[in-house]
């Protein structure tokens, strides 16, 4: 498997170098390690120096906060036997559900989820889109509650959690280009906000084991839930300093 995921890589790099463009050079690119090290001390500092910033690092850190946790735990949920509070399901089918069913699941919602901003624009549904990632995360909760067998159900379950995270996870995407990066180092700061996510999936990772093997799953998701009420504020008070109208 992991052969021939390198080996789809490979292809795709081989097709984007012929197929993409070459691009501008950017304004601000260094000249040398030197003037490279000054540009990274002023992309810092402009980046801190923007208005609501601590709000915005807020968001980029704890949007995605309950997902982190839910993203760790679902596989082990699904494959754990029922003696140990999981639906039992072998390696094949949880490959089939999360590799087939949730991916177009994904891939639909994230569709749809940009399609539903490009519409209405980012700052009237950013909330509904914070809604959309955290709220699904209850199927996993009921599934622990009440451990069903049928692959139809569980496939349902899902699907849902997916569809709903892949529709409101562009709201996350779309904020960081539109509030956080605009300025001197767009690519940077763009960067910063998605580094941030990627520390706050760390982080999780890292406590998310000994949580659930102290909770049990339903205690777990039930904390998995509790954990989507910073994502909810942080959206509530994220800062809109450019227009985002459609």
């Amino acid at each position: 498997m992991f052969f021939l995921v390198a080996g789809l890589t490979l292809l795709m790099a081989a097709w984007h170098a012929r197929v993409m463009p070459d691009g501008a050079r950017a304004e601000n690119t260094p000249s040398g390690v030197g003037d490279a090290g000054r540009i990274l001390v002023d992309a810092f500092v402009t980046l801190f120096q923007k208005p609501g910033i601590w709000r915005m690092i807020a968001f980029a850190f704890l949007f995605r906060l309950s997902i982190g946790f839910l993203e760790k735990i679902g596989p082990f949920f699904m494959v754990d036997p029922a003696a140990k509070g999981g639906l039992g399901l072998s390696n094949e089918l949880l490959g089939i559900i999360y590799g087939t069913y949730g991916l177009a699941a994904v891939l639909l919602g994230s569709l749809l989820g940009g399609w539903y901003v490009a519409r209405r624009g980012l700052k009237g549904t950013l909330f509904v889109l914070c809604c959309a990632v955290n709220i699904p995360n209850a199927t996993f909760l009921l599934m622990s509650i009440y451990l069903p067998s049928s692959l139809l159900v569980i496939s349902a379950g899902v699907i849902v959690e997916k569809f709903f995270f892949g529709f409101g996870a562009v709201g996350f995407m779309i904020y960081l280009m539109q509030q956080l990066a605009p300025g001197k180092y767009t690519t940077t700061h763009y960067a910063f906000g998605t580094g941030l996510m990627g520390l706050c999936g760390m982080l999780t990772g890292v406590v998310s084991g000994h949580l659930q093997e102290m909770m049990g799953y339903v205690g777990y998701f039930i904390f998995v839930m509790v954990a989507t009420i910073p994502s909810f504020l942080a959206t509530w008070f994220a800062p809109f300093h450019h227009d985002t109208a459609p």
